[in-house]
């Protein structure tokens, strides 16, 4: 594998482009090695310590080590042998002890109980935890997929309390991901001329901003349902425009616009 920080991620599936778009920018030396719709393995140079880092993905994981991809059972045994030399960065927010999980060509599945018994066991010499069976802990996953000649041992990230969505809202992972394919900047105006919901928003108040525009003609019906930050953070202008007029937006005043228009329209 190429040198640098290793990472694979999981998100929506289909779009890899957009995924493209946001990391490439704001990762140094990002480089990748392997995509598929929904999963991509890169290197980086800029350390991922948190998954608040790719907001975006299902899930973010640090690679500790690889093995060529043959038989199963024989890349795991590979991989066990090979725990001894491995660096385990201590990881954040992921509680006491360690559960191993086995996610194979997109599904989780499971394995000799020997070879897990023997991984587990070697994973516990070198970072003196144990294993966990149930409740927060450290996740070590061994990951493959189908085009990837490499069977990955990976330490998952703990995911980040994600917002609380309205019912039909966009989503979270696409918002945080439209947002930053749009490389956002701190001292921008941002809009959103179709706001609906506030999700693109919710997402935009993620990184600094000069100014964020929610615009939606339905504002007087919309408001009281808007998340908590929308209403309250100071950098939101809130505006009952119609969006093919916008009368409150001077010209040259907006630097970004990222929107979800409704369907039809």
């Amino acid at each position: 594998m190429a040198t640098g920080n290793a990472y694979f991620i999981q998100f929506v599936a289909g779009t890899q482009g957009l995924v493209h778009a946001s990391l490439a920018p704001t990762l140094k030396g990002f480089n990748r090695l392997y995509e598929d719709d929904s999963s991509m393995l890169f290197t980086s140079g800029t350390r991922i310590t948190t998954s608040a880092q790719v907001p975006f993905a299902k899930n973010v994981f640090v690679v500790l080590a690889t093995t060529s991809r043959k038989n199963l059972d024989r890349s795991v045994r590979h991989l066990t042998t090979l725990i001894s030399q491995t660096s385990f960065p201590p990881i954040k927010g992921a509680g006491e002890g360690f559960r191993m999980m086995f996610h194979i060509d997109g599904a989780l599945t499971s394995i000799d109980r020997h070879l897990r018994a023997n991984l587990e066991r070697e994973i516990s010499a070198r970072t003196r935890s144990q294993v966990e069976s149930r409740g927060s802990c450290l996740e070590y996953w061994v990951i493959g997929r189908r085009d990837l000649g490499e069977l990955l041992l990976c330490a998952r990230l703990p995911k980040a309390k994600r917002p609380d969505r309205a019912k039909g809202a966009l989503s979270y992972d696409l918002s945080a991901m439209l947002v930053a394919a749009s490389q956002p900047r701190a001292g921008e105006t941002f809009l959103d001329p179709f706001a609906g919901s506030g999700a693109l928003v919710q997402a935009r108040l993620a990184a600094p901003a000069k100014s964020i525009i929610y615009a939606d003609s339905a504002l007087p019906t919309l408001r009281a349902t808007l998340p908590r930050e929308v209403q309250r953070d100071r950098r939101v202008r809130l505006l009952a425009d119609d969006a093919t007029r916008l009368p409150s937006i001077g010209d040259g005043e907006v630097d970004v616009i990222v929107t979800d228009p409704p369907w039809g329209e």
